[in-house]
């Protein structure tokens, strides 16, 4: 299949810009395993999962990962760090830090990137120097690169790491997706971004955009599936550049996912497991923890081993679940069901979509979902699609 056979057309003005007044107000479009659709909200999702399910949550925190700063020239640089990259030891020379001797060092991409070759420096907020160590754009759409950090201030207690994320999460900005564009800077609603491109179970720093069907989920809806004894477990894969990042090939399969960080606690895997054994029906919320859970899957087949054997244990994936023809499914190892908000098209997140229950019922949800004035994207309404 070809990057245009995912192509749709919608209206500008359901792209949203900002959240709903509550989280659980959003839409939620409900497809059934037999093609039908039905409306509902978010606050009613507790009512659309049996009793006795297992729900599956990407706990991963967004960090503010937009950092602005000048060149020796004066130039505007924005740099969008990615993940950490380990340091040798040898490399760990006196930096100016005045937390410890130890530098920092991501992966990030930058803009404008024409102006950021290997050994450029960059003065970023509190005299902190970011400098470009070497750049990698093999197959590639996007070019990444590593960048050191010097001169980070520290409590004296901490880490350089954790000293580090400290001032990253009052130097930076948070990393909405370009669609959001707000014409108006607006102090009132970007603090309410802190909080609102949070899921309000995240706990682990280091994604670089938000999972954001968890985004809609409350303290109130958690207990209502708990109340229908629905277990909630988490997987944690920071989200990376690769789910926002365009797709430039016409040939699909020769587009290149950016790796990402994850982990599968085996609390999650053994509530999986049971879950398989008893026949109780599993949901991923966000195309993040199917993607976590199938790796894991993929990755244990792989070795010759169980799923069990590589629990609480960081790996990283690639995986990229597209169809190969128009009448190709996916079948994924364990879910029965994904909640997911409405992506963009040409997307590796629509084409999963397309993955899991075929390009035309992708294409009609989506038509659906336009003709009703869902709202899109990010901070959008969202859809749970039933697979089994």
């Amino acid at each position: 299949m070809q990057l245009s056979d995912f192509d749709f057309d919608f209206p500008e003005e359901l792209v949203a810009q900002e959240p709903t007044t509550s989280r659980d107000a959003a839409k939620l479009l409900i497809r059934l395993a037999n093609g039908s659709i039905h409306h509902s909200t978010i606050g009613d999702l507790p009512d659309a999962i049996p009793a006795e399910s297992l729900v599956i949550v990407n706990d991963s925190r967004v960090i503010a990962s937009r950092i602005h700063g000048q060149l020796a020239t004066g130039g505007h640089i924005e740099v969008f760090l990615l993940e950490p990259v380990e340091i040798p030891s040898a490399e760990n020379v006196e930096s100016g830090s005045q937390a410890s001797n130890e530098r920092v060092r991501w992966r990030a991409i930058g803009r404008p990137m024409r102006k950021l070759a290997p050994g450029t420096d960059v003065w970023f907020h509190d005299r902190v120097v970011g400098t470009v160590q070497k750049i990698d754009d093999a197959g590639t759409t996007t070019p990444t690169f590593e960048m050191t950090f010097a001169g980070v201030p520290g409590s004296g207690a901490g880490s350089a790491d954790e000293d580090f994320m400290t001032w990253v999460d009052r130097a930076g900005s948070m990393p909405l997706p370009p669609y959001i564009d707000r014409k108006k800077e607006n102090p009132k609603i970007e603090s309410m971004d802190r909080e609102r491109y949070q899921t309000v179970y995240s706990s682990n720093p280091g994604s670089v955009a938000a999972p954001t069907a968890g985004l809609h989920y409350t303290g109130g809806v958690l207990q209502r599936l708990r109340d229908k004894k629905v277990a909630v477990e988490k997987v944690t894969l920071h989200v990376g550049a690769g789910t926002f990042l365009p797709v430039k090939v016409e040939d699909v399969t020769k587009h290149r996912m950016h790796e990402e960080r994850f982990i599968v606690p085996g609390r999650t895997v053994s509530a999986i497991r049971m879950a398989l054994d008893t026949g109780r029906k599993i949901v991923a919320v966000g195309t993040t923890s199917l993607r976590c859970i199938e790796s894991l899957h993929q990755q244990a087949r792989a070795r010759g081993v169980a799923e069990e054997e590589l629990a609480d244990r960081w790996m990283r994936t690639d995986l990229f679940v597209h169809p190969k023809s128009t009448d190709d499914r996916y079948q994924p190892w364990a879910i029965d069901a994904l909640q997911t908000n409405f992506h963009q098209p040409k997307s590796t997140l629509f084409m999963l979509i397309c993955g899991l229950i075929g390009v035309a019922e992708a294409r009609e949800v989506y038509e659906v979902a336009i003709g009703k004035r869902y709202r899109l994207f990010s901070y959008g309404d969202s859809s749970l699609l039933w697979l089994r």
